[in-house]
């Protein structure tokens, strides 16, 4: 019931709130359990590095994800997809499922950048920095 309380004040709380392209979405983390196996990319999961899961973004995209409770933003590259809706042993449920109120999957360090991993999960911005298809631009 907690949740769900939670999950209908953060989408009452953000409909007012609209930063200039931002997207809004709830985010957790994933890591050691994934840690050193492929990732829908191809790449090899690394919880160290800046990158995250997302079953509507494209695959290379680079986002910035900025925590709503305390304004601390990290840059991620999607390279997987995900979250998934799971069991009470955190297994995926199969066939996968995308997570009814999750948006992103941080890696372990990306989540660590902008919150405490106890936390579990987060209410976030993101926006769009580059896609796949363009090139980064220079600070």
């Amino acid at each position: 019931m907690n949740h769900i309380l939670f999950l209908l004040l953060f989408s009452i709380n953000i409909q007012g709130a609209h930063k200039q392209g931002a997207q809004y979405t709830i985010a957790s983390w994933y890591g050691t359990k994934y840690h050193g196996k492929p990732t829908a990319s191809g790449e090899v999961y690394d919880k160290e590095a800046l990158t995250c899961a997302s079953n509507t973004l494209a695959l290379g995209d680079v986002i910035t994800v900025t925590n709503a409770a305390n304004g601390k933003s990290v840059t991620v590259t999607v390279n997987d997809r995900g979250p998934f809706t799971m069991d009470r042993k955190g297994v995926a449920i199969r066939p996968l499922k995308p997570h009814p109120s999750r948006g992103l999957d941080l890696s372990r360090a990306a989540f660590a950048k902008i919150a405490d991993t106890d936390t579990g999960i987060i209410k976030v911005s993101y926006t769009k920095k580059h896609d796949k298809t363009t090139k980064p631009t220079k600070p």
